[in-house]
């Protein structure tokens, strides 16, 4: 690492293994925004250096065992320095975090003020414009690979955690995950199947910390259930899908499984997944959609009544750019930018702590951001 310069915009060089240039450069930065993924392997000193200097810091992170060993090791410390450490700031999670906590204001709104939500289900599209095929970034297989080789760590970290928030109480019954593929008639054409990235981990983390910290939620919150899913266009990717999404479990249980999967990702992902990337015709052409589908009552249940089926439905929409570089880069500035607006960053936010997207930014005018950047949610139904 070499010394910082003296100007405010410039270039500051900070190896993630010098602490002394790291704790430079946070010192001088309001917001810290960590592109050092995998961040398993270099995202750790960052969020140290950050909280030591008492520093605001977004990440785009999708790993779960990441982000949960980062709230277990820093999270009195973040809040005893006053700062806030905000995990998965891109497209994952920001979209079906935020989307979830939107689309269960607007049933608790149509439900009224003695119902309540109970669920919301997310159904993530990626597609393309002109029939080309969906290209992701090596990164992002490269975190899929080491996160599901770790499996069993996140197992012990979150027995380790278990008690750390209570379980929030939700109307109705326990909305379990539908296993397996499916299809649902507000989507045809599209098949579903439990999408298998970080998301449904957040949004439930981001119900647990909201209902114990009702000061941090916006007035009337009550938590749901949650669900994410992925789609495909047509029964030939539902069998690729399951073809590959098998072989890559098989492979990345074992150390020399993994070393073929990074090598050889473009054949172990049917050229999803490249070392090269999408090209920037790629992402021009690709776009994501998540259709949100949130139930409540209208009544909320309780030992007297118990619930029927939910009788208030919401069908929710967020559209926006291609996911892994377009949006990621747009809804995190947005974020940095929300963090470093000093009156929201006292008046909407939590005064500090390892907290997920939508319990950071929930009562803030992150959307609104994202909006004038090409992200927009809208209520369809």
């Amino acid at each position: 690492a070499g010394a910082l310069p003296d100007p405010v915009a410039g270039v500051a060089v900070a190896d993630v293994a010098d602490t002394a240039a790291l704790d430079a450069l946070c010192a001088r930065a309001r917001v810290v925004v960590s592109c050092v993924g995998p961040y398993r392997l270099w995202g750790e000193p960052v969020v140290a250096a950050c909280v030591r200097a008492g520093t605001d810091y977004v990440d785009i992170s999708g790993e779960p065992e990441f982000i949960e060993r980062m709230e277990l090791a820093y999270g009195q410390a973040a809040r005893d320095a006053g700062c806030l450490i905000v995990s998965a700031c891109g497209f994952d999670s920001v979209p079906c975090d935020l989307g979830t906590l939107l689309t269960a204001r607007e049933v608790r709104e149509r439900a009224g003020p003695g119902g309540a939500p109970a669920g919301v289900e997310a159904y993530i599209t990626i597609g393309t414009d002109d029939g080309r095929s969906v290209v992701g970034n090596f990164p992002t297989w490269q975190c899929a690979v080491m996160g599901f080789g770790a499996s069993g760590e996140l197992r012990a970290l979150r027995k380790r955690a278990r008690g750390a928030l209570p379980v929030p109480v939700i109307a109705g019954p326990k909305m379990g995950v539908r296993r397996g593929w499916h299809q649902r008639a507000e989507l045809p054409g599209r098949h579903a199947y439990p999408f298998p990235g970080s998301d449904a981990s957040i949004i439930k983390r981001t119900m647990a910390y909201l209902g114990a910290h009702p000061a941090d939620a916006e007035q009337g919150f009550k938590p749901v259930h949650a669900a994410v899913y992925l789609t495909v266009s047509s029964a030939w990717y539902k069998f690729l899908f399951s073809c590959y999404g098998w072989l890559f479990g098989l492979l990345a249980s074992k150390k020399w499984g993994r070393n073929l999967l990074l090598r050889y990702s473009a054949l172990f992902s049917y050229g999803a997944f490249t070392e090269m990337g999408p090209t920037d015709d790629d992402i021009d052409h690709t776009t994501v959609r998540v259709d949100f589908f949130g139930t409540g009552y209208s009544t909320a249940p309780n030992a007297e009544a118990p619930p029927g089926p939910p009788d208030v439905k919401v069908h929710c929409q967020l559209n926006g750019p291609e996911p892994g570089y377009a949006l990621c880069s747009r809804v995190c500035a947005a974020a940095a930018m929300t963090l470093v607006d000093d009156d929201e960053r006292t008046r909407a936010m939590p005064a500090g702590g390892v907290v997920t997207a939508a319990a950071a930014f929930g009562r803030t005018r992150l959307m609104e951001r994202c909006a004038k950047r090409g992200v927009t949610f809208e209520v369809l139904e």
